[in-house]
């Protein structure tokens, strides 16, 4: 029975060398991914977390976000506060770090924001989508336009009471070598040890509005690879291997039985 799913925004940047310190012009939302936690079942306590990556040659992290929560049942909204500060997470090699852009270098750089809000006494409903909207979307995407980054996850707590969604352990914002291939997973995991499966989505701007993708990109081809891209439902592997100079954006949807 499928309980939710959760979406994680991956922006890939393929460099010819990390080393060039090519300019790369955009905003700031590079990515994000969305989950919750069930707190305390007799009464519906939700905590939500929203990940937010943000690229260094953009405008500042905001400091909360607002969460909604809606339903055929009723919804509302919560504010998300940021827990800290940004944490820097620039996949360069750390001889590099000092160069990036989250350092006043000129090498790509990427700062990770967390958010969290709690949610009470929400309803028993098979159809809670709980959604986070940052404008705007990195605007160095080559394979679509920018606007808004929206990243959501549902939740039926009728047929799963207190149920906690899948987390993300790898950082979805890679850096990859033109005409290198590269295997790369999300490493979801599953705190209520529940059956997972993978499913690329279209990205989207809105709850109901979606990201337009550039021909001859799409939701299932994201990324100009020599080898096609290659995705494996089964565990979220992505294989491709990059045959141009590009920043792409995929979303994937991950299912829980």
């Amino acid at each position: 029975m499928l309980k939710f799913y959760q979406l994680c925004i991956i922006l890939f940047f393929v460099l010819l060398n990390l080393l060039s310190g090519k300019n790369v012009l955009a905003s700031h939302a590079m990515g994000g991914d969305i989950y919750y936690e069930c707190l305390n079942p007799s009464t519906n306590t939700y905590r939500i977390t929203f990940a937010f990556y943000r690229d260094c040659a953009g405008i500042g992290a905001p400091s909360s976000v607002n969460i909604t929560y809606n339903s055929s049942c009723g919804g509302g909204s919560v504010t998300g506060y940021q827990l800290g500060s940004g944490v820097e997470v620039t996949p360069l090699c750390p001889a590099q770090l000092n160069m990036s852009r989250c350092n006043g270098g000129s090498l790509p750089g990427v700062q990770r924001y967390v958010y969290q809000a709690t949610i009470s006494n929400l309803a028993p409903c098979a159809n809670w989508v709980f959604g986070v909207g940052i404008n705007a979307r990195n605007g160095a995407i080559t394979t679509g336009p920018s606007g808004t980054l929206f990243v959501q996850s549902t939740l039926n707590n009728i047929a799963a009471p207190c149920n906690s969604s899948p987390q993300f352990t790898s950082i979805p914002v890679p850096y990859v070598c033109i005409n290198n291939t590269i295997q790369y997973n999300q490493g979801a995991t599953d705190p209520d040890g529940d059956s997972l499966a993978y499913v690329l989505v279209q990205p989207r701007t809105g709850t109901g509005s979606f990201v337009n993708f550039n021909f001859p990109y799409s939701a299932v081809n994201p990324i100009s690879s020599s080898t096609g891209f290659n995705f494996n439902p089964l565990n979220g592997n992505l294989s491709f291997t990059p045959n141009l100079i590009q920043v792409g954006v995929l979303a994937i949807e991950v299912r829980e039985y």
